[in-house]
C-alpha cells in the first residue's frame, strides 16, 4: 500500500493524478510529458528556495542576453548601420556572424556551469543531461571558426600584388577551411540546443523540443537536396552557402531557445520567492498563535 502511495504523482499542468507503477510518459488527460517528473520542474524546483534557483537563473539569463546582443549586432552589421552613422569606414556586412562566433563559447560555458549551482547534488541538477560534458567543447569550436573567418576576410580584402612573394596560401583556401570547421561547430551547437530543449521539459512545456526536432529534420532533408545539386553541378559553392545559411538559422533558433528558457527560469525564481515568503508568513503566524498566552 505504501509502495503504491509513493508512485502517485500529479500532472504539473492539469493536476490529473498519475497512478503507477509504471508512471505514464504523458498525462492521459492533457498529453503533457511527465517522463521527466522530478525535482527539476517549475512546480517543484521553486520549492528549493532562491539560494538554489538564483545561481541557475543568473547564468542562463546572462547567456540569453549575450545571444540576444549578438543578434542585435548581426542586424546592425548586416544593414551597415555602423557605416551609415560613420562609426566605421568600411562595410560591416561580411562581419555579421562574428558576434555569434565570439558569444557562443561564452554562452555554452554559462549554460554548463548553470547546472552546477549550490545544492545541485541534492536536487539532481548535475544529472540533467548525458551530453552536458560535451557542451563546452562544442562551443569552443566556434573560436577557431571565428579566427579563420577573420583571416579569410583579411586575405580577400587585400588586393593581390605581384610583389608579395611570401603569400603561400591561396585566399580561397581560407574560405574552404572556415567552412569545414563550421560544420562540426554547428553539429556541436546542435548538442547545446538539445540540452536546452531537454531542460525546457523540466520547466513548462515541450515547445522547444518540438522546434528542435522539426528544425533539424528540415535541415537534414534540405542538406540531401543540396548535396544532390552539388553532385550534379560538380561544385561545392552551393554547399558552402548552405552551411552559412544554416549558421544564420541556428543563431536565430538559439536566441529563441535562450530567451524562452530565461523567461521560464525567471518565473521559477519568482515562484521560489513567493513560496519562501509564504513559508515565512505561515511560520510567523504559527509562532504568534502558539506563543500567545491564553
Amino acid at each position: 500500500m505504501m509502495q503504491a502511495q509513493k508512485q502517485k504523482k500529479f500532472c504539473m499542468k492539469c493536476g490529473y493524478q498519475l497512478v503507477g507503477p509504471p508512471i505514464p510518459k504523458r498525462c492521459p488527460e492533457c498529453g503533457y510529458p511527465v517522463v521527466h517528473q522530478n525535482k527539476w520542474r517549475e512546480g517543484e524546483l521553486h520549492l528549493a528556495g532562491p539560494i538554489i534557483v538564483w545561481p541557475i537563473v543568473r547564468r542562463c539569463v546572462f547567456a540569453a542576453f549575450l545571444l540576444a546582443l549578438s543578434l542585435l549586432l548581426f542586424i546592425l552589421f548586416s544593414y551597415d548601420v555602423m557605416q551609415k552613422i560613420r562609426l566605421v569606414r568600411f562595410s560591416t556586412t561580411t562581419w555579421s556572424l562574428i558576434p555569434f562566433f565570439i558569444v557562443a563559447p561564452i554562452a555554452t560555458y554559462l549554460w554548463q556551469i548553470a547546472i552546477n549551482g549550490p545544492g545541485s547534488d541534492l536536487w539532481g541538477l548535475h544529472r540533467q543531461s548525458r551530453v552536458r560534458k560535451w557542451i563546452l567543447p562544442c562551443g569552443i569550436l566556434f573560436w577557431p571558426v571565428c579566427f579563420f573567418f577573420v583571416v579569410n576576410l583579411n586575405t580577400t580584402s587585400q588586393p593581390a600584388s605581384p610583389n608579395v612573394v611570401h603569400q603561400k596560401i591561396d585566399p580561397g583556401a581560407w574560405d574552404v577551411l572556415t567552412t569545414c570547421l563550421l560544420i562540426p561547430a554547428l553539429m556541436g551547437w546542435s548538442i547545446v540546443l538539445l540540452h536546452l530543449s531537454n531542460i525546457s521539459l523540466y520547466l513548462r512545456s515541450d515547445l522547444m523540443q518540438k522546434i528542435y526536432v522539426y528544425f533539424y529534420w528540415s535541415i537534414a532533408l534540405l542538406s540531401l537536396l543540396v548535396l544532390y545539386v552539388c553532385y550534379e553541378s560538380e561544385s561545392l559553392v552551393v554547399f558552402q552557402q548552405f552551411i552559412w545559411i544554416c549558421a544564420l538559422l541556428t543563431m536565430l533558433v538559439s536566441v529563441l531557445f535562450a530567451v524562452s528558457l530565461a523567461w521560464d527560469l525567471m518565473n521559477c525564481l519568482t515562484h521560489s520567492y513567493e513560496s519562501l515568503a509564504r513559508e515565512e508568513r505561515l511560520a510567523k503566524q504559527n509562532s504568534e498563535r502558539y506563543s500567545t498566552p491564553k
